[in-house]
């Protein structure tokens, strides 16, 4: 018989990532989450499978730290300090990445073209698959049998409550419990139709494995899938209709700007991941221009780890980098840009940009889960021509700017708060714990 004469809830999450504050959208929803959940009176076990690259020291967020207890494979922690156990070997790449994450952004630049022009030699193809210094690259099934092994101790020592595969490649961990507990696959994504979309543009997708059979029988090991928005969400219940689907968005809350506008002032903000390095090409070469003819004063930030993958050619752009703090940024501009032509899931930095009560032009792509917003606190363009006129229109429109900075707010403060979204998510948990006690008694 199961003890559960107590309050506090056992959860498990198993990743192959540490969530970072800032580094990409999948953190940032990890970490509203987790956060939710702690203060809902979940204990939580963080248990990462990948041991972390090649650094042997690296630090841990703070408010990491006191969401979990964090385990990482072949790693200790200790307070906000990881040390990996590695070979001596390491240690030389690992100063020459500290070195290269101490210089500034217009040598990092250098480096990335001298590093692409090298590469793009006829007689340098096989140096394709050598890494960049930028960090290791994850495909999207790349998890360890070593890692899950790992993971699967810690769960049997633990005899967790709930048990939180963190994206569908992680579902074999789930075999490793009982039926007494509650089961849960985030998605973030339907991976196949997100396959699909990066094929239709010829857009490497990072992996071929997705298929809809596979992606399906993975997603039946959990009794509960958490989907990022709704429409994936009635794709997962059709995928699976025997688990239940939850649908949490991105929780945010209104943001205040601590300074004012600037006129024409246009923003983008994403890291280096294929599909938004493929979306802001797009725009600087096909709709830039035809803003910049409009809106002749018109100027763009380009904030995030995808600065290192552009150079400075372009007229009145301007590539920052990765920023500690994008208040100053959203409060400056007048719009902000979500030129995403493939993908799938919620775009978090929509949904971030509405937070600080910022327009926002989005293709269709972008807008995703979010398409009762076109026309309200987002205009929607799917070709050039009209993502640039929408683009000039708000910049030059103070009204119609006031407008959709209004209904952004409105949103976020009516449909985006962590107690609407992730609270169905914690009575689900509840719902388990007590059908449990009621069958164990």
């Amino acid at each position: 018989m199961i003890n559960d004469n107590r309050d506090t809830i056992r959860v498990a999450w198993i990743s192959n990532y540490v969530p970072k504050i800032g580094r990409d959208g999948a953190s940032t929803y990890a970490l509203e989450l987790l956060r939710y959940l702690a203060k809902s009176g979940c204990a939580i076990e963080y248990v990462c499978t990948s041991s972390g690259g090649k650094l042997p020291c690296y630090t841990i967020d703070r408010q990491l730290n006191g969401l979990v207890h964090l385990s990482i494979y072949q790693n200790f922690k200790f307070f906000n300090l990881c040390f990996r156990l590695c070979p001596l070997s390491d240690w030389p790449y690992s100063f020459a990445l500290l070195a290269y994450s101490a210089l500034p952004i217009t040598l990092k630049k250098m480096y990335q073209n001298l590093r692409i022009w090298y590469q793009n030699k006829p007689q340098h193809q096989v140096l394709r698959e050598i890494k960049c210094p930028d960090g290791l690259k994850h495909t999207w099934d790349s998890v360890s049998v070593e890692g899950l092994f790992f993971a699967q101790q810690k769960l049997l020592s633990m005899k967790p409550d709930v048990v939180i595969a963190d994206y569908v490649w992680m579902a074999a961990i789930l075999d490793a419990v009982g039926p007494e507990t509650l089961k849960v696959i985030l998605t973030y994504d339907v991976l196949h139709a997100r396959i699909a979309s990066f094929k239709a543009y010829n857009v490497d997708p990072g992996s071929n494995n997705w298929e809809y059979d596979t992606e399906a029988r993975l997603l039946s090991k959990a009794q509960v899938l958490v989907a990022i928005q709704a429409e994936e969400a009635e794709i997962l219940q059709k995928m699976v209709p025997d688990s239940e689907v939850i649908t949490i968005p991105l929780p945010v809350v209104c943001q205040m700007c601590r300074t004012p506008q600037i006129p024409g002032r246009c923003l983008f903000v994403g890291r280096g991941a294929v599909h938004n390095v493929h979306g802001l090409e797009w725009f600087l070469y096909q709709v830039w221009p035809l803003v910049l003819a409009s809106v002749p004063w018109a100027e763009l930030h380009v904030c995030g780890d995808i600065c290192s993958q552009f150079d400075d050619s372009f007229p009145r752009v301007h590539f920052t980098g990765r920023v500690s703090d994008l208040n100053p940024e959203y409060a400056a501009a007048e719009v902000c840009l979500i030129p995403n032509l493939v993908g799938s899931g919620l775009k978090i930095k929509l949904v971030e940009a509405l937070s600080y009560g910022r327009a926002c032009v989005s293709t269709r792509i972008g807008l995703q889960g979010l398409i009762d917003l076109a026309g309200s606190a987002v205009a929607l363009a799917d070709t050039a021509q009209e993502f640039a006129a929408a683009v000039s229109r708000i910049l030059t429109d103070s009204i119609l700017r006031s407008r959709m900075e209004e209904d952004a707010h409105k949103f976020v403060k009516e449909k985006c708060s962590p107690e609407t979204l992730c609270q169905p998510f914690v009575n689900r948990i509840h719902h388990h714990m007590s059908a449990r006690r009621h069958t164990s008694g």
